[in-house]
């Protein structure tokens, strides 16, 4: 499915290349990334319920940058739109990557933290290891 969509958005991006088809590759886009979202939710192709929850999270953040990518091109001309809009993707980004993401490391390596740092660990016998 992965594979599929940037096909199919290559060839869009190909075939319609010239500057008015901008808006419609962005459309393209947007409506390739929704559907993607609905295949997320509805068949939930992964076995564990995090990757699945995480994927969701990441599509919609990249659907909504997505509606967002729409002020840059040629059908807004305010360039203090376009800058509003460029922080805002930059706080979407910055906000995908710090809840879903960087999140879900930190419960991964916790147990390995927490065993790293709050248990006791057992001398060695300095006679065992002369011996080695």
């Amino acid at each position: 499915m992965f594979l599929v969509r940037r096909f199919i958005y290559v060839l869009v991006c190909y075939f319609y290349y010239l500057p008015e088809q901008t808006i419609f590759q962005v459309f393209v886009n947007i409506y390739l990334s929704f559907l993607f979202l609905l295949y997320l939710i509805h068949f939930r192709p992964y076995v564990d319920k995090d990757i699945n929850r995480l994927q969701v999270i990441n599509e919609g953040a990249f659907l909504l940058m997505s509606y967002q990518i729409i002020a840059f091109t040629d059908f807004n001309p305010d360039v203090d739109i376009k800058s509003l809009f460029g922080w805002t993707m930059v706080f979407t980004s910055g906000l995908n990557f710090v809840f879903p993401n960087l999140y879900l490391v930190c419960v991964g390596m916790w147990p390995d933290i927490k065993d790293a740092f709050f248990t006791k660990k057992v001398p060695e016998d300095p006679k065992k290891a002369l011996a080695r």
